[in-house]
């Protein structure tokens, strides 16, 4: 598989065109790889892998982020009722 090929792959993904890079890959696949290209082959691939993993791991996060943010303040929002609630107990025992 040549360098091109493999850039072009690589590219494809990136984009989101995962049919078109599968014919290429198929296609480059179909024949005999020498060692070089091989390794080349794998090396692009994690680096796919990983870039995808990563780009999913952020916008994970992001989510998590926006989670902990709502919940601190549902928290805050409970925590002034749950005040308030003890409060009227306090003054209606005065009473």
């Amino acid at each position: 598989m040549s360098t091109n090929k493999i850039t072009t792959i690589g590219s494809l993904v990136q984009q989101g065109k995962l049919d078109e890079a599968r014919g290429i890959l198929a296609e480059a696949l179909s024949g005999e790889l020498s060692d070089i290209e091989r390794g080349q082959a794998i090396v692009t691939l994690v680096t796919l892998y990983l870039q995808v993993k990563n780009q999913i791991n952020k916008e994970f996060l992001a989510d998590i982020k926006k989670a902990v943010e709502t919940l601190k303040a549902v928290d805050a929002v409970d925590r002034t009722v749950s005040d308030g609630i003890r409060l009227e107990k306090v003054r209606a025992s005065l009473s």
